[in-house]
């Protein structure tokens, strides 16, 4: 035990000086880097034939530290404009930090209270508008003091940041200092931070608005908004901690009259002559004629309020009260009292939708964040409601412990709906047709009522005709509108919003819907969605899934809440009293970058840039010549114009944008949105590549559990080079990415092993390129070129991670292990490591430029040399590496264990058979050499019609098949020859050396290849007459 122990503790002391020798070498290069300003880039002189790549990351959110969340993402634009830059474009990466929103105001005011009242203030307690029910929720947020010192502030600094300002003087500037160190490969003049306190920023952001409004597409209207009770503002997705991209959903709440209320329970008598009326919610308020009875949740309460400004009260469950409240149908004020659920179970209730009266039955699904939880029940068209009823009748014991009277089933059930499908009784219908569906044959009860619903309410609201009631004979989906206009008249239901999923603001609050007087961006026109949506369709998206992701928010994103009374921002200049919110002030600062490093001289504009423009001529003529080709200012210099219209037209469109894909039912598709409303289409954006969240050693980061990394704390505990990796090898997809302890580990014993080929050359070595194994490494190494460019071209990091560091350098550990006996080639070496640099460069750069500038003494830095080109190359080596391994297994797969054996041979076979002469035929017949591949069906087709074959053992010929189906594509079409293009033979004896070594371990001492039938009975028949073209038989034997 003892052993292992010092054994771990040498490999953690060995690791940590690693650890420190790079973190010393890189924050070195990172100076070297800012000293030479190289990543300061300029649009070149008009008439230059320079090509530009633009990338982006949507700005940071600055209330806090950058973790590794934000690293990851940020790293996908990393690489690329590392890439793009070696492929000789001038490559932008500019990075500004976002203030707008309530959030800091939010956390300031908090903070405030917090140091007032001498006691913490958690999160849900600044929700005035939640009962304690409710805010007892979230009660585990941390307080805001508790909040600071976790992000590093000084405790003796906490104080100051009552002043939402001092958010803003703070954090952006370690935003920077943070970026430094990972060594981002961004032009700092360009940054800055968003609100007001940047007068250039919110010049900018006025001129968009000022031009959304002209084309219409900026209105004042009261509409549904999710909103935070605790301010009252709208809280749109940045303003949320969960719940981004809900909307309000629209229901109609019908009002259900208690028949005799104080039987019910007596409290009901303090409501006087009032009437008592229970809410429920449905989507389908054209059915409620058919209603049967309604469904009241075991166990639960629901709160009794008071309408406002009418005579009457309502029953539904608290969460529905908060929203009614929002909405100014309740009185703002504790509920009357609370009742219990169980005694409404056979309460009549009336409604002027139905005949007679209608009784309360339990239902234990009943969802309380979901409507009002009391739920209708239609049971001709609800296939759950049916069931629910038919499952009620039979469960005695149910009934009796909730005082159900099985009398209270004679009712009739009306049918209302008739469709082409399933007749007048879809709910009946559609159970009996999925449980006769042999593809729910395995799903449970609650799977096939969902799948029944859905096939009932897909022919019936689509196809279906009203059959009963006062729109008999309307189409149902006219009928829905009408029955809801003629309810909501008649005073028999209201029209109701509330979020379609729970929302969290960042405040603590859960959200409510009000209906705001404010502004909207009315996202969804028509013809403004229709430019978004062709342009979309020429847009490289890199990820199929999130295409289709883009393409369901068009559907749905309509008139979006832009401004609030809280917060930081910009002001609307067309109405001053409100702000802009976070995600409508962050659409088209993009293009912003192309200018801002001339504009402003800081990162909060308090001073010119380059061109010493002051703030108040920055103004909409200004925007209108720069960016959308509008009469020359006359108050600015014309040469200062001409440069900042320069730089805009030199480096727009932005070439990509990354982001995370929770970002694309938001900020993404209003990205584009604003785009087609304010630039010229040859300006609108390139390319989106959105990625999942990034786990931590495969969990959720989490600060409360300690699964959390600062930037700072990876770059600590890994170094740059290690977390760069680990980011790099965590994943490119839009399914969530994992970074691990391992991989940051073990790229750390990689690039040491890296470092020692080049500090410690070989002391002995050849000056050519000869043998097989020399000539192999070099076709690897030309193809490990092609492999890396492509995959960095596609934005695919861990593919090229995986090219150009872990199989480049087991090539090499390969070739080195393959020169038994011979020195290796100076060449190779040298090509090994000058290009295992240069492809690393884009995602580990300042470890490259350290082993290219201080190691190997080169002049100028690694990030400004081009990428690698690759050099023609025989593919039949990569063939012939995997013969020889091949024909080494089928030797080793003859050495019985326990037996001394000490003589091995291979037969070879250089000819095919009649058979396989014609599998090549048809194959060679239907290779596609432009694509790479053959056509599969039509192959099989050929080969089940062919007479020979029909005949043949298909065993035998469908094993030759699929290894060639598999091998061609790989290898090339060399294979497809009717006599082998390798000389297998001749092969196998160049390389005798090779299997020599692998085979002496196993006691192999002679070895010899046959490509005919050896004379005499030494070796066995049968297995040299197996051997096939390229599949060698082996037999192993004991010779005295």
């Amino acid at each position: 035990m003892s052993n292992k122990r010092e054994k771990s503790n040498e490999e953690n002391q060995l690791w940590q000086s690693r650890v420190d020798e790079l973190k010393g070498y890189e924050q070195e290069i990172n100076k070297t880097w800012e000293d030479q300003k190289i990543y300061e880039v300029d649009a070149p002189e008009t008439g230059s034939n320079e090509d530009h790549y633009m990338i982006t990351f949507p700005f940071p959110y600055m209330n806090g530290r950058l973790h590794l969340g934000h690293l990851f993402t940020i790293s996908k634009a990393e690489f690329a404009v590392r890439y793009q830059r070696m492929k000789g474009k001038k490559a932008l990466f500019p990075f500004a930090f976002h203030c707008t929103g309530m959030p800091i105001k939010a956390s300031a005011d908090k903070l405030k209270r917090e140091l007032e009242t001498g006691h913490a203030i958690k999160a849900a307690d600044s929700s005035k508008a939640l009962k304690s029910k409710m805010a007892s929720k979230t009660e585990k947020n941390a307080s805001q003091v508790e909040i600071m010192k976790h992000i590093g502030v000084p405790e003796n600094e906490i104080p100051e940041f009552v002043d939402p300002l001092k958010w803003l003087h703070y954090f952006p500037p370690y935003g920077v200092k943070d970026m430094k160190q990972f060594g981002a490969a961004v032009d700092w003049r360009r940054s800055f931070i968003t609100t007001d306190v940047n007068p250039y920023f919110d010049a900018f952001v006025k001129w968009q608005f000022r031009i959304l409004k002209e084309k219409g597409y900026v209105v004042k209207d009261k509409r549904p908004t999710i909103c935070d009770p605790s301010n009252d503002q709208p809280c749109m997705d940045h303003d949320r901690s969960s719940g981004e991209g809900v909307q309000p959903t629209n229901y109609t709440l019908i009002k259900m009259q208690l028949v005799d209320p104080v039987k019910v329970d007596e409290r009901f008598s303090q409501c006087g002559d009032a009437k008592v009326f229970l809410l429920a919610a449905t989507l389908r308020p054209e059915t409620m004629i058919g209603q049967t009875n309604y469904w009241v949740k075991p166990g639960e309460t629901y709160d009794v309020v008071k309408a406002k400004n009418l005579n009457e009260y309502y029953v539904a469950g608290t969460r529905c009260v908060q929203n009614l409240i929002a909405q100014e149908y309740v009185e703002k004020a504790d509920p009357i009292f609370e009742l219990e659920s169980n005694k409404l179970f056979g309460a009549e209730c009336t409604t002027p939708s139905i005949k007679g009266a209608i009784r309360g039955f339990p239902l234990e699904g009943i969802l309380m964040t979901k409507g009002t939880g009391i739920v209708t029940c239609v049971a001709s068209d609800a296939p759950a409601d049916l069931q629910g009823i038919l499952d009620l009748k039979k469960n005695k014991p149910m009934r009796e412990k909730y005082g159900i009277n099985l009398d209270w089933f004679n009712f009739e059930i009306v049918k209302i709906i008739n469709s082409p499908k399933y007749g007048d009784f879809a709910a009946e219908a559609t159970i009996k047709e999925v449980d006769a569906d042999p593809a729910f044959k395995k799903a449970t009860k609650a799977e096939k009522l969902e799948e029944a619903k859905h096939r009932a309410y897909m022919d019936g609201f689509n196809n279906g005709t009203m059959i009963y009631g006062p729109f008999e004979g309307k189409p149902v989906k006219e009928a829905k509108e009408l029955a809801k206009k003629q309810m909501i008249a008649e005073g028999s239901a209201i029209d109701y919003y509330e979020p379609d999923t729970t929302v969290i603001a960042r405040t603590g609050a859960e959200c409510v819907v009000c209906l705001m007087d404010q502004w909207y961006l009315l996202y969804g026109t028509p013809e403004w969605k229709q430019q978004v949506v062709d342009h979309f369709a020429t847009m490289e998206c890199y990820h199929p899934e999130i295409r289709e992701k883009f393409k369901a928010c068009f559907d749905w994103l309509s008139a979006w809440a832009c401004s609030r009374q809280y917060g930081l921002g910009t002001r609307l200049p067309f109405d001053e009293q409100y702000l802009i919110d976070s995600l409508s002030d962050s659409t088209i600062y993009t293009a912003f970058y192309t200018i801002s490093h001339l504009l402003q001289g800081d990162l909060e504009g308090s001073k010119p840039g380059i061109c010493g423009i002051k703030p108040e001529l920055v103004n909409d003529d200004f925007f209108n010549y720069v960016f959308r080709d509008g009469p020359m200012p006359t108050t600015i210099p014309e040469d200062l114009l001409k440069k900042c219209k320069r730089e805009f037209e030199f480096f727009y469109p932005c070439s990509c944008r990354v982001s995370g894909k929770d970002l694309v039912t938001n900020h993404l598709t209003m990205w584009l949105y604003n785009h087609a409303a304010v630039f010229d289409p040859k300006y609108y954006p390139l390319a989106v590549r959105a990625n999942g969240f990034l786990n931590l050693n495969n969990k959720k980061m989490s600060k409360s559990e300690g699964n959390f990394l600062t930037v700072v704390e990876s770059i600590e505990k890994y170094s740059v080079s290690a977390t760069r990796i680990a980011l790099a090898d965590a994943g490119d997809g839009s399914a969530d990415a994992n970074f691990t302890d391992i991989t940051a580990k073990g790229a750390m014993a990689r690039l040491f092993n890296l470092i020692n080929v080049i500090k410690f050359p070989p002391q002995e070595s050849r000056n050519e390129i000869e043998n097989f194994f020399d000539k192999l490494f070099d076709a690897k190494l030309a193809k490990i070129i092609t492999d890396t460019d492509n995959a960095y071209a596609k934005m695919a990091y861990k593919d090229a991670l995986k090219a150009c560091f872990f199989d480049l350098q087991n090539a090499w550990s390969d070739y080195n292990s393959s020169l038994e006996g011979v020195p290796i080639s100076s060449i190779l070496r040298e090509k090994y490591i000058n290009y295992s640099l240069l492809l690393l460069t884009p995602i580990a750069p300042q470890f490259t430029d350290y082993c290219w500038t201080k190691l190997l003494g080169h002049e100028k830095s690694i990030v400004l040399e081009p990428f690698p080109s690759s050099w023609s190359y025989d593919g039949r080596l990569f063939f012939e590496e995997r013969f020889l391994q091949k024909t080494y297994k089928t030797i080793g797969f003859r050495i019985k264990k326990g037996k001394q054996l000490n003589t091995a041979a291979v037969f070879i076979k250089n000819d095919f058979t009649e058979v396989q002469l014609h599998v090549l035929a048809i194959l060679r017949k239907h290779w596609d050499q432009k694509n790479n591949q053959f056509d599969d069906q039509t192959v099989m087709k050929e080969i089940q019609a062919d007479e020979v074959l029909s005949k043949a053992n298909k065993k035998e010929y469908m094993a030759f098949l699929n290894f060639y189906k598999e091998a061609v594509p790989e290898f090339g079409p060399f294979l497809l020859a009717d006599k082998p293009e390798i000389n297998q033979v001749e092969l196998c004896n160049n390389n005798k050396s090779w299997f020599t070594k692998q085979l002496s371990a196993q006691g192999i001492t002679n070895l010899e290849f046959y490509d005919s039938v050896p004379e005499g009975d030494l070796w066995d028949k049968t297995i040299v007459e197996q051997a096939q073209v390229y599949i060698p038989t082996a037999n192993v034997i004991l010779v005295q």
